[in-house]
């Protein structure tokens, strides 16, 4: 057998083909926070909006404008949107790797797209991210040395701009790279001199405009490290965090650690833990950082990339081929492993996605205000960015039938109650919108206020009405299946043949619950309770809690409302279990 057939090539580009159908498939899931505001703004102004002087924040609107300008609906543009980030990563991947023959620097690519990024998969605009893309450009046109053709140093002067505006935590890539490079190679002018050039250029710009964003965070850095200091607690459930998340990223830095000891690279040696340092003290401001959320993944992006960096200089760059083949076909795996996770990672976006929707179909009017208590999940974060992803997501059905769903939090956020009228709407948490600022190409709205969704309308004669009542699973099996023990979210039917709502303000006590029957004997009588997300009027769908029972087997459910301390509405129908 040839030894080109034995290339791990393949490898990655079925990688890059799998993260590209992840991309379709869960388009609407990668409007998470930040990406669902960016996407907005460029499609409904038409042109890139960048904000904070991250420049390389158009890279990933370049797609969708194009879309845009050739008329595409809304939903193909946030495809488009999506897979975006996918194609320009590949792109780069196929000219370090195939053109630069620079493999050792490709690596580096999938690894910052997979590793430790369960949250921020879903957000493809990420500039930090982006900005460790071009830190490996960078790199392969530096160590190549095909910064000596002019086009190739103008390319590299480009990316490291990029680099250096994409976030003040990437400052800390580029000295990195740029000091591995002197330390190696001593002083070259023509390379370093412009990149020393721009790197002060850029800090000077960055220290005199940095805005109110940027100086938050800083005040919230002097403000909160004394006081973590004092939580030996705090410090020791972070770093845990950290080997369970970055286990790969660790071992990377620590063995190119190792290998510039071995050479006695002292000063190399000291890049990785310094940098470590100096990232967890920056991610110090955030108190959460033990909790494994997307601001978390955030701040610790950096390090990803430098760890790739490191060891690609001390054990890649000048390895044996044969060493380099078996490096790439054991990275390839590994990230074959990560690429099939996106799809597990993704079950909880999905339904955060589905809660969503559904209460886009049932809202009976184009405004809706909802509590967050009602909608709460532990598979919902309600970010400020709720009310732009719902209005994206409503839109992909037609301009006409954009909504704007926005919870209590959002509304109580400032004044905006005094301030909204029936011609503007609550774009996001620190934003409102008049309608005529809108593309009506995509988005359009009637003039109206907002109505509450949670509300007591209906309580009386609610238990009198119950035969119009059903609850029903939407699940196409014949029958459910849930692992024992359990306590599993089942998407339900809730139909109301009734003319009056059943009401779901939580005022009213009133709760989606359960009865557990096998061989006709009651086996649990008070199931699990969940509030309804939403007054049913007509029908909604939602996801409910389900607790099975120990004991593995076939059971039936009987699905019924209760309002706590009164009385149980008595819904008789029944649905076939699986507990396994």
């Amino acid at each position: 057998m040839k030894a080109s057939r034995l290339s791990p090539n393949l490898l990655y580009h079925f990688i890059f083909l799998l993260l590209a159908v992840a991309a379709v498939l869960f388009f609407k899931e990668r409007l998470f926070v930040d990406s669902s505001y960016y996407i907005f703004k460029s499609i409904n102004e038409g042109w890139f909006h960048i904000e904070h002087g991250r420049s390389i924040l158009a890279l990933s609107q370049l797609l969708p404008l194009f879309g845009k300008a050739l008329g595409l609906s809304l939903k193909s543009l946030l495809i488009l949107y999506s897979i975006g980030q996918v194609v320009f990563f590949y792109l780069i991947f196929l000219l370090l790797n195939n053109h630069f023959k620079a493999s050792w620097a490709a690596i580096c690519i999938p690894l910052v797209m997979l590793v430790g990024q369960e949250w921020l998969y879903f957000i493809p605009m990420l500039e930090i991210v982006w900005g460790a893309l071009m830190a490996f450009l960078v790199m392969a046109i530096m160590r190549t040395d095909r910064w000596k053709d002019d086009k190739w140093l103008i390319l590299m002067l480009f990316a490291w701009w990029f680099l250096l505006t994409s976030h003040p935590l990437n400052y800390l890539i580029a000295f990195v790279l740029l000091a591995y490079d002197l330390l190696d190679r001593r002083l070259l002018k023509r390379l370093h001199y412009p990149l020393i050039a721009f790197f002060l250029a850029a800090l000077f710009v960055e220290l005199i405009g940095s805005d109110s964003y940027e100086n938050q965070k800083v005040v919230g850095l002097e403000d909160s490290t004394i006081s973590l200091l004092k939580e030996p607690g705090f410090l020791i459930d972070s770093l845990l965090l950290l080997v369970k998340k970055y286990w790969l990223v660790l071992i990377l830095g620590i063995l190119s650690s190792i290998r510039f000891i071995i050479s006695r690279k002292w000063l190399a040696a000291a890049l990785w833990p310094m940098s470590f340092v100096l990232i967890y003290a920056a991610g110090l401001y955030r108190w959460d950082l033990t909790k494994d959320d997307w601001y978390t993944e955030v701040v610790f992006q950096p390090i990803i990339a430098i760890s790739a960096i490191l060891f690609a200089f001390s054990m890649l760059e000048k390895a044996s081929s044969s060493v380099l083949t078996f490096s790439r076909w054991a990275f390839g795996l590994i990230f074959l492993g990560y690429g099939i996770s996106v799809f597990y990672n993704a079950k909880p976006m999905q339904m955060r996605t589905a809660q969503i929707e559904q209460m886009i179909a049932s809202m009976p009017h184009q405004k809706g205000l909802i509590y967050s208590e009602n909608i709460r999940r532990p598979y919902q974060r309600i970010e400020w960015s709720l009310p732009v992803e719902a209005l994206l997501l409503s839109a992909c059905d037609g301009a006409e039938e954009s909504v704007s769903l926005v919870t209590n939090i959002e509304m109580n956020y400032t004044n905006h109650r005094e301030l909204l009228t029936d011609s503007s709407f609550l774009f996001r948490r620190f934003e409102r919108m008049d309608y005529e600022d809108l593309d009506p190409e995509y988005f359009a709205f009637d003039k109206a206020g907002y109505k509450m969704l949670n509300t007591e309308r209906g309580l009386d004669g609610l238990k009198e009405r119950a035969d119009k009542f059903e609850i029903s699973p939407t699940t196409k099996d014949q029958m459910l299946k849930i692992p024992a023990a359990d306590t599993s979210w089942v998407e339900v039917k809730i139909k109301n043949s009734s003319e009056i709502p059943i009401p779901s303000a939580l005022s009213t006590k009133l709760y989606i619950a359960s009865h557990w029957i096998q061989a006709d004997t009651m086996v649990r009588w008070d199931g699990a309770r969940t509030a309804l997300q939403i007054d049913v009027i007509d029908s909604t769908k939602q996801h409910i809690r389900l607790h099975a029972p120990d004991m593995k087997g076939i059971y039936e459910v009987q699905f019924d409302m209760v309002r706590e301390g009164e009385f149980w509405l008595g819904l008789k129908r029944r649905y076939t279990v699986q507990v396994y």
